[in-house]
């Protein structure tokens, strides 16, 4: 049992199922590809949902035609799509979409249509983050992160999601979209710092927290705590532990809160976050709620020009253009010196029951072997 209705012009059928009874509503041509159940068998409601239907995939083919779906609604379609990466990280490649096209057209996402962007976005980001030229024959030492930003960005316009967009409705040519220029690294060996350093450092590090609490607590997780500023930002008085003997700072997955750990840091790993001044260790542990509570001030600017300005009064940027991320290298360090005579007896250790065992590897031995 068929039946028809007509929507601008066009005819679109309705093909009731035989087994649910309920009817759908089907046209397919070069514009136009509808195949939708109404999820009703009376006929009267199923041709009024029809037509509601038609009307919009007609104003949708319309504006396919004039390439006019908006950066916004690609964004969305986005968004919706089932991924493999976890759902804060597609929502950070939307983010650094926004930022780009804000930093080139001055513009939000609403404001340009798809079919209206080219390649040429990321070489004009390239260029207004180098100062207004792109020089793609000097290398940079920030080239990392801006290529960074434009492959999160250009995520977004993957080949393998394609088909999810055309099946959304939005069939736009996305090739040239990733092309992304090939930006020189500056490679520079990561400069020690002195013990003299690291003491100065330290001592001016101490004087922050009669100046300043807030950098105070943000230096010290970095340098004594390794905790990345994402990590930092996020860190509660609750994510502060102790055994009696160390002080950690636990970080893990926690989306209760809105938070996941970029190294999926497991909680039973001994040293995560294990904080290595006793002092500040027990400042953490007197705290309640959030241990870096911002206000209202902007993320961006706290962790990234005013934490990395201080720590650049030690570590200069021509030397380590890190700032704040440095100090998680110090502080793997310092974990390392701490531990290391301990760990070498353990591999000594191991390495003795290996010979002993007559076993090629010491991987055999630690997993069927050793009990303690």
């Amino acid at each position: 049992m068929n039946d028809t209705i007509i929507v601008r012009g066009r005819t679109f059928q309705l093909h009731r199922d035989p087994k649910s009874g309920n009817w759908r509503v089907r046209k397919r041509t070069k514009e136009i590809n509808l195949d939708k159940t109404t999820g009703t068998s009376d006929l009267a409601e199923a041709r009024k949902w029809a037509r509601t239907i038609a009307e919009e995939h007609l104003g949708n083919a319309f504006r396919l035609a004039q390439g006019a779906h908006t950066l916004e609604e690609v964004a969305q379609a986005y968004l919706s799509f089932p991924k493999a990466v976890r759902p804060y990280v597609a929502e950070a490649n939307v983010q650094q979409l926004r930022s780009i096209v804000r930093k080139v057209y001055d513009k939000e996402l609403n404001d340009l249509t798809a079919r209206s962007v080219t390649y040429r976005i990321w070489e004009d980001y390239a260029a207004f983050r180098h100062g207004g030229k792109m020089d793609l024959s000097t290398p940079r030492r920030e080239n990392v992160g801006i290529t960074s930003a434009i492959r999160a960005a250009a995520s977004l316009f993957a080949k393998a999601l394609d088909c999810r967009y055309e099946a959304a409705g939005i069939r736009l040519d996305f090739a040239n979209l990733r092309r992304i220029p090939s930006l020189p690294v500056l490679k520079v060996r990561k400069c020690p710092v002195s013990e003299d350093t690291l003491a100065a450092m330290k001592a001016a590090w101490k004087n922050l927290k009669e100046a300043d609490i807030l950098l105070y607590r943000t230096i010290g997780l970095a340098l004594f705590a390794g905790l990345r500023s994402s990590e930092i930002q996020a860190a509660r008085r609750s994510w502060v532990v102790t055994d009696g003997t160390n002080v950690r700072v636990i970080v893990k997955d926690r989306p209760e809160e809105g938070f996941f750990s970029k190294g999926g840091t497991k909680e039973d790993a001994w040293l995560a976050g294990i904080v290595l001044d006793d002092e500040f260790a027990e400042h953490l542990l007197d705290l309640d709620g959030k241990l870096v509570d911002i206000g209202d001030a902007s993320a961006d600017w706290f962790f990234g020009h005013k934490a990395n300005a201080w720590v650049r009064q030690f570590i200069p940027k021509e030397l380590d253009g890190k700032g704040l991320h440095r100090l998680r290298g110090l502080y793997a360090d310092a974990v390392k010196a701490r531990f290391e005579s301990q760990l070498l007896a353990s591999r000594a250790g191991v390495d003795a029951a290996r010979i002993a065992l007559g076993h090629g590897s010491s991987a055999v031995t630690l997993q069927h072997y050793l009990t303690s």
